[in-house]
Order: structure tokens, then C-alpha cells, then sequence
């Protein structure tokens, strides 16, 4: 290594390429979030609230929530209270799919930030087991449209 540096020119190469890598690699300077799925209350597993650990300036969304149709059905889904000035769509026109969209010219910051809040009925409350709510899509951007990095977290009750 120390002989690479040593002729003229190459560790100004090194530098350059260095310096390249972090302009034009999107994952390096990204930001990123934990998603989080609780309950609203430990009593009602079926109330879930979608929640963000720490963001700053999220200005956008669209997050796909999927579970079991047989075992759940989809009450309401609305945003959370802090969310005031976005705007956003439910789909949940698919069985089994949630798909939900926000977005809004400025962003919001926060920790601990809850973002929607999700009620489900129990199609057969006698049924055995546990059943399970993923989120198996995540697109999160801030308001200078800059993608923040999210995870798929999962529910089981």
C-alpha cells in the first residue's frame, strides 16, 4: 500500500476515486429510519399504530402493508395527528394489500412519530395462532426529495 502512495500522482487517484464513490453513491449519504408496528393498546392487539424512530424533514411515503385476508379485515386507516398537512391515499382495494401514500410540501421531524394509526377486525376470533401484519414495501423521501433508508418491520398477534 505504502508504495502505491509513494509514486506521483496516485494518491491524488485514490482521493478522486474516494471522493467519487461518496458523490454518487446513493446509499452512503442516505438517511435512514426504523418502522416500527404496536399496538395502541396492550389489550387490543388489533389496533396498530405505524410509527417512525427518528426523522428529520419527511416529506413523502408509500409504504405496503400485507397480512393474512382469511384471518383479517381492515377497519380504518387514518393518518396520524402530527400529519395534519399531507396529503394521502389508502388502497386497500386488494384483500390481504395495504398500500398507503402521503406526502407534503414540507416535511415533519421527529422521534418516536407516529404516522398512521390501523384498526383490524378478527375474521374468526376462535381460530388458533397467531397472525402477522408486514410491511413488505417502504419508499420514504424528505423534502428536498432525498430517499430516507426503511425497514420492513413486522407484527405478530
Amino acid at each position: 500500500m505504502r508504495a502505491l502512495f509513494s509514486r506521483p500522482g496516485y494518491a491524488f487517484l485514490a482521493l478522486l476515486a474516494f471522493a467519487t464513490h461518496l458523490l454518487f453513491s446513493p446509499l452512503c449519504l442516505a438517511a435512514s429510519a426504523h418502522l416500527r408496528l404496536t399496538p395502541q393498546e396492550p389489550d387490543t392487539p388489533e389496533k396498530i399504530i405505524l410509527s417512525i424512530d427518528k426523522v428529520e424533514k419527511l416529506a413523502g411515503m408509500k409504504i405496503t402493508l400485507t397480512y393474512d385476508p382469511g384471518r383479517l379485515r381492515l377497519v380504518t386507516a387514518d393518518k396520524a395527528e402530527g400529519l395534519s398537512s399531507f396529503m394521502h391515499v389508502v388502497n386497500d382495494q386488494n384483500p390481504g394489500t395495504i398500500i398507503i401514500v402521503m406526502a407534503s410540501a414540507t416535511g415533519v421531524s421527529g422521534t418516536d412519530l407516529p404516522l398512521f394509526h390501523l384498526e383490524f377486525s378478527l375474521q374468526d376470533a376462535d381460530a388458533a395462532g397467531t397472525t402477522t401484519i408486514s410491511v413488505s414495501h417502504v419508499q420514504l423521501m424528505d423534502e428536498n426529495l432525498q430517499e430516507i433508508l426503511g425497514d420492513q418491520p413486522t407484527y405478530s398477534f
